[in-house]
């Protein structure tokens, strides 16, 4: 996943505010001044006789005026803009900017997993795309969701920490191998918040682990402790690990993991969010995802630490 990829999947919506940022009239402005060089130059056109004006004229002209409407332009879009607009529109570009600041530290970090961990990688595309699913079900913005949906693709980044001995174990793993990877929350805190542009993705990705009675790690959170963005992702990650993981040796059915959601609900699960995946999933509106080949081979080559983990 390169760095266009990132900023597309996780700005496409965001992109449609940028127009509420700059007024109406900064945009007729350009609009009026980019109509200029097809007005003048169909006026030449059809003023000249048959023949005179050659293509390499025409293109010449066109040219020509061409620069003439953008100066024209600039002097308009000036004059709207210099109606105090112009605060509005330096913050939407430093949006913009900040954008795709974001989106190539993420396509960074994304990437360096891939090659640590392709299997890890595969998970983390899958989640962060039902993670943004069920945000926008649980009627977060756009923006919002999009700050879940990299929140999902980088939850796992902390895998990095983690020997390639525990990542590609396919035996059983020991308390000790299950304690290291139980650090992978703390390590992904550690590498994404020296990053100021990532900085408000930390607390999904250090707390996805958490559970709603308060069981899980790292602080063993409870309820609305839990960050929003931890809570969504926990359920997204669930829902690939049932849909997609052999579960003590087979896949669960869809009424296995309905009745799996709703009996976690409550504990495990946020009992207001856990409705909302299952009714995505009733609907047939999560989808199931399949693994890339190129990146996370067949299930039965399945790493121990995934092997066998349900929604544990």
């Amino acid at each position: 996943m390169d760095r266009q990829r990132i900023a597309a999947a996780g700005s496409w919506e965001g992109h449609e505010c940028l127009g509420g940022v700059v007024s109406a009239r900064t945009w007729m402005a350009v609009g009026v001044a980019g109509t200029i060089p097809l007005i003048v130059t169909a006026y030449l056109v059809s003023a000249a006789a048959p023949g005179v004006v050659t293509v390499r004229t025409h293109i010449a002209l066109v040219t020509m005026v061409g620069l003439l409407a953008a100066a024209v332009g600039i002097s308009f879009v000036r004059a709207a803009m210099a109606n105090q607009e112009v605060p509005e529109f330096e913050e939407a570009m430093a949006g913009e900017a900040a954008l795709e600041e974001r989106a190539g530290y993420a396509a960074v970090l994304v990437e360096a997993l891939r090659a640590k961990d392709a299997w890890t990688f595969a998970h983390c595309e899958r989640v962060a795309a039902y993670a943004r699913l069920i945000a926008r079900e649980a009627g977060l913005t756009a923006e919002q969701a999009a700050d879940v949906w990299m929140a999902g693709l980088l939850h796992d980044i902390g895998m990095i920490g983690l020997s390639d001995r525990v990542l590609e174990k396919r035996g059983k793993l020991t308390e000790e191998d299950r304690r290291r990877v139980a650090a992978h929350p703390v390590i992904g805190r550690r590498i994404l918040e020296p990053c100021a542009v990532l900085s408000d993705l930390v607390m999904g990705v250090y707390h996805h682990h958490e559970h709603y009675d308060g069981s899980g790690y790292p602080l063993r959170l409870k309820g609305d402790e839990i960050p929003l963005a931890a809570r969504i992702i926990a359920l997204a990650d669930a829902y690939d690990r049932m849909n997609e993981l052999p579960v003590h040796g087979y896949k669960l059915s869809l009424p296995e993991q309905l009745s799996t959601i709703e009996e976690q609900a409550g504990s495990r699960f946020d009992p207001a969010l856990s409705p909302l995946l299952i009714e995505l999933m009733q609907d047939g509106r999560m989808g199931t995802g399949t693994y890339d080949s190129e990146d996370a081979g067949a299930v039965h080559t399945v790493p121990a630490m995934h092997r066998g983990k349900g929604v544990q």
